[in-house]
């Protein structure tokens, strides 16, 4: 669609929703920087704290503890020893049942949403039906898809079980370019390429 095509009132409309999105955008910023501060008052160390985050995203604990090897190493490197009895003297892990099931569905949630987001298969999830966390699995998943369909607009349909991810409409006379699964160019792209 181009400038001509698309109406001024239909470009007020963009440009407000984006300045509502914008905002949206900012008052989360703050409630995550408020967030943040109330850990640090409440006795929180910010930094471990943010560097703790940063490890769980990588979801590879055998990454993450070659990483914490090296930089202890580098640390006696320079002449800064820590030894493994320094980093855990007094350190006792003490969660409650409670906690720990919080955490699992937490867990849940949290790979059903990515799930969801990453158009897997909604029958591929890791838990049991009939569990707690495989309740959870599936309506994380349908909030990551209703996620996709958001940011794509209104135009747009929630995949199925079917179809892995949303599709916004194509225009008419646009072209599909790409590979197919099989790794072959489509007739279109090869024929762009041509």
């Amino acid at each position: 669609m181009d400038a001509a095509q698309i109406s001024d009132d239909e470009i007020i409309g963009f440009l407000n929703e984006s300045r509502t999105l914008a905002r949206e955008a900012a008052e989360h910023q703050g409630s995550l920087r408020n967030h943040r501060k109330r850990g640090q008052s409440a006795g929180m160390n910010v930094r471990a704290w943010a560097q703790a985050l940063r490890a769980i995203k990588r979801s590879d604990p055998d990454a993450v503890m070659q990483d914490l090897r090296d930089q202890l190493h580098y640390m006696s490197l320079m002449r800064l020893p820590i030894t493994a009895d320094d980093l855990f003297a007094g350190v006792e892990i003490r969660v409650t049942n409670n906690t720990r099931v919080s955490m699992d569905l937490w867990d849940a949630y949290d790979l059903g949403y990515k799930a969801g987001r990453h158009g897997q298969d909604i029958a591929e999830s890791p838990y049991e039906p009939g569990q707690e966390c495989h309740a959870e699995w599936l309506r994380a998943w349908h909030a990551g898809q209703a996620s996709i369909a958001r940011e794509l607009g209104p135009d747009t349909e929630q995949a199925t079980a079917s179809r892995k991810r949303p599709r916004q409409p194509r225009m008419a006379g646009t072209e599909r370019r790409g590979r197919r699964r099989d790794g072959a160019d489509t007739e279109e792209t090869a024929a762009a390429a041509a």
